[in-house]
């Protein structure tokens, strides 16, 4: 499996309660300790101007210039020089994918509460949207986001609404984990039709 992975998408003092920042390296070393057999990839940090793309560019301005708030509540530097190289692991992953249909994977985290004009819940930037807007402009005409996390991606559907990506089918268990409660089994059993419809 090709993982899109570099050193400075991992940020370890953070001064946040979220360890989500730690992630990616944390992943990696789980998986070099149980001999996953894995293949890292270099890749490409995404600019300021496609970090745009799914973004108010003024936000996205305030961010990277430590003039507004993070996802995390604060304005850490190291989050800010990292952000464009978590971007831009989960985008290469995805055109990967779409370009070979090979399987690969971004070590990730913090992007569906991400909005439009601003972050939330430990999510500054929605690397998601963004991943699906550039794949979009490599020919794919649908992009199927399935987003299995116990909270509603809300900041997703901002962006898809905002934005009139109707190109994106997505799908958040949060949202209906909160309307209906957790039954696993009876959603295990729709799971297909849900990644169907997709299509």
């Amino acid at each position: 499996m090709k993982v899109f992975y570099d050193d400075r998408q991992s940020v370890a003092a953070n001064s946040s309660f979220s360890p989500s920042a730690e992630k990616p390296a944390k992943v990696l070393e789980s998986w070099h300790k149980l001999d996953i057999p894995f293949e890292v990839c270099s890749f490409k940090p995404l600019t300021i101007d496609e970090m745009a793309l799914a973004h108010d560019r003024f936000y996205v301005d305030g961010i990277m210039s430590l003039e507004e708030l993070n996802g995390f509540g604060n304005q850490n530097p190291e989050i800010a020089a990292a952000l464009p190289w978590v971007c831009g692991s989960m985008v290469a992953a995805a055109l990967h994918t779409y370009i070979t249909g090979e399987l690969s994977f971004s070590p990730t985290s913090g992007a569906h509460h991400a909005c439009y004009a601003h972050g939330m819940c430990y999510c500054s930037f929605n690397f998601l949207a963004m991943a699906a807007i550039k794949v979009h402009q490599a020919g794919a005409d649908t992009i199927g986001i399935l987003d299995l996390d116990c909270h509603h991606g809300n900041g997703t559907v901002n962006i898809i609404e905002r934005l009139g990506l109707n190109y994106i089918r997505h799908y958040s268990f949060g949202e209906e984990f909160l309307k209906r409660g957790s039954d696993a089994e009876d959603w295990l059993m729709r799971l297909p039709d849900i990644v169907s419809s997709f299509r």
